[in-house]
């Protein structure tokens, strides 16, 4: 669990998962920022392993950065 005064969770780069999301079943109500490598590698996934709401949640989580200014919409 993290706390008020965590920002980050680190995993280690030798994990062996094939991506990692950190809201299985879109379950939180919560923002995720990923860096370009790890949304790449949840993108060609996403369509084969994940539920729909997880995707729509991507999604949104995305479209948020573009609405927050942290993102371009050329990313979205």
């Amino acid at each position: 669990m993290l706390t008020s005064g965590d920002s980050s969770l680190p995993l280690p780069v030798d994990a062996g998962l094939p991506f990692f999301y950190s809201n299985a079943a879109a379950k939180g109500y919560y923002r995720t920022v990923y860096t370009a490598a790890q949304f790449s590698a949840i993108d060609a996934k996403a369509e084969s392993s994940m539920m729909p709401p997880e995707r729509i949640g991507l999604l949104g989580d995305r479209w948020a950065l573009v609405q927050s200014g942290q993102g371009d919409v050329g990313d979205f």
